[in-house]
């Protein structure tokens, strides 16, 4: 079955609380990121597979790391795939999908943020397999625990003459 990211709409606000709630995820959690989508702050892209919620993952024009926001390098943040789904390629499409959105907006350069426990070595692998590498700053400490940020270079078509 082809995998196939779309935007998220409002009424996927209870179907991505009940597939990843197991990740502490909140039902305000994911109206904050519908309101963001709505201001253009963010677009967030969700797979679904037989109806249901099984995917997503976010690009935030204004990244929450200082470095990154400080360079207006826009950050995929955020991604995640349900535990029954993983090693589809789910996350590696909603990345690249996200990526071409960035694109679009003829963004030269993109970040991505990861943990450093054990739980996220599987997500460093994909990133670093993706073409994502450090930006050379120290680990970011925050209240979900120790971060490290990587970027990409996009290669971005011409603009028409």
């Amino acid at each position: 079955m082809p995998i196939s990211p779309r935007r998220m709409r409002v009424e996927d606000i209870d179907g991505l609380f009940t597939a990843f709630a197991a990740w502490n995820k909140t039902p305000a959690q994911f109206s904050r990121y519908w309101d963001e989508c709505e201001r253009g702050a963010r677009v967030t892209l969700v797979v679904e597979i037989n109806g249901e919620i099984v995917g997503y993952g976010n690009l935030l024009w204004q990244s929450v790391h200082a470095p990154f926001r400080a360079a207006a390098i826009p950050e995929i943040s955020d991604v995640l795939v349900t535990t029954d789904h993983e090693g589809q390629g789910i996350g590696t499409r909603i990345i690249g999908d996200l990526e071409a959105v960035a694109r679009e907006r003829h963004v030269a350069v993109i970040g991505i943020g990861v943990g450093l426990g054990p739980d996220a070595a599987r997500a460093r692998r994909l990133y670093a397999h993706l073409g994502y590498t450090s930006d050379g700053a120290e680990v970011h400490r925050s209240p979900d625990g120790d971060e490290i940020f990587l970027k990409k270079s996009l290669v971005l078509t011409r603009r028409p003459a």
